[in-house]
């Protein structure tokens, strides 16, 4: 609820989000044809209560006793990834044997992701 995302985002985030929502400013922008016209960083609303429960499914996950991993993704990645099972396929095969972590994000159609999107340490 709004109540808690309040006690656990930073104050002017919410502003910015509110402003955002009365702006009708989107954070993902396509052209129709499953390109991407527009990425900004700002966090609507429900975006901030959807990383809140992201972080509770991870938080689940660390701390499960027995678990040795955890997978975790949104209710409609089939709809957004077609074939998610050989993307993820892909991907598990790609990793190092060591590897702690993977967020999965926003992509463009050919499976590179968005420059706006990559943290520097991805470049």
């Amino acid at each position: 609820d709004d109540r808690r995302v309040e006690e656990a985002v930073a104050p002017h985030a919410i502003s910015r989000a509110q402003r955002a929502q009365r702006l009708r400013h989107y954070t993902i922008v396509h052209n129709g044809q499953g390109e991407l016209v527009h990425f900004d960083d700002h966090l609507t609303l429900g975006a901030m209560a959807c990383a809140l429960s992201h972080r509770k499914a991870l938080q689940r996950v660390a701390t499960h006793p027995t678990a040795e991993w955890g997978l975790i993704l949104e209710d409609d990645v089939s709809a957004a990834v077609p074939r998610v099972d050989l993307a993820m396929a892909r991907l598990l095969r790609k990793l190092p044997h060591d590897w702690d972590a993977v967020c999965v994000g926003y992509h463009h159609p050919i499976g590179k992701p968005h420059p706006s999107a990559r943290s520097d340490s991805n470049r």
